[in-house]
């Protein structure tokens, strides 16, 4: 596939790769929407039925209008196909410093103009309801506190040091792991998992629930050992 190289302002990330890498245009993406929450109805006789919000929110679909120019009759797109086709993270150069979760990628209908000098390829993914921040260090609470920057509830992996039996404390929530049997300890509550760093589970050996951050400051803290954690920070 040989292309002519026209720059554009917009670029997009598929797993950390840039669109730019393979000379793809991208034309002002679209702005990213919110997502819709969803509402349990229910008819009672009364004269407008009776609804409850649900803390569920459907995915979102992000499109991208991306074009391709040639320099020869040449309409194979398999390097773009091979880009997308695995996609488990998007980035926009519109929206800097935060990340989709791809599920799926959208059915690509391409077509041409000038003789085939210019390929359309509309490209659409479907998301995860929220997007996240892409920093995403480990950090260590200061001075028992850590701040959540996003705007919705967080999803954290705690990560646990020199200690087997120690309990996680966060706010006023306590989740407590009892001979880990290993001083390496991980609590996954994106994953809801908990389990020792060779990947050895140990839920079983934990009372109380996953603990997850609130937007703004919480009170963290571990009974024993040195704890640092992923806050995996998300807005809506």
């Amino acid at each position: 596939m040989e292309t002519m190289t026209i720059t554009s302002e917009d670029f997009i990330k598929i797993n950390g790769v840039s669109s730019a890498n393979l000379g793809i245009y991208i034309d002002a993406p679209s702005v990213p929407p919110m997502s819709q929450q969803r509402i349990t109805t229910a008819s009672v006789g009364l004269d407008a039925d009776i609804s409850t919000r649900d803390d569920v929110w459907d995915d979102i679909t992000i499109s991208v209008p991306a074009f391709l120019f040639y320099s020869a009759d040449d309409f194979d797109l398999s390097p773009v196909y091979a880009f997308i086709a695995n996609a488990e993270t998007l980035e926009i150069s519109r929206f800097p410093g935060f990340y989709f979760k791809v599920r799926n990628v959208g059915a690509v209908t391409p077509s041409h103009s000038y003789g085939g000098d210019k390929i359309k390829i509309p490209l659409s993914f479907i998301c995860k309801p929220f997007k996240y921040l892409t920093s995403n260090d480990w950090v260590y609470p200061d001075e028992g506190k850590i701040i959540n920057p996003g705007t919705r509830f967080s999803r954290p992996l705690y990560r646990i040091q020199g200690a087997s039996s120690v309990t996680l404390t966060v706010n006023t929530e306590s989740f407590i792991i009892t001979d880990a049997d290993g001083t390496d300890i991980y609590v996954d509550s994106e994953r809801m998992l908990c389990y020792l760093e060779d990947g050895t589970n140990i839920l079983p050996k934990t009372a109380g629930n996953l603990p997850f951050l609130q937007p703004g400051k919480n009170n963290v803290s571990v009974s024993a050992g040195t704890l640092t954690v992923k806050l995996n920070a998300r807005c809506y």
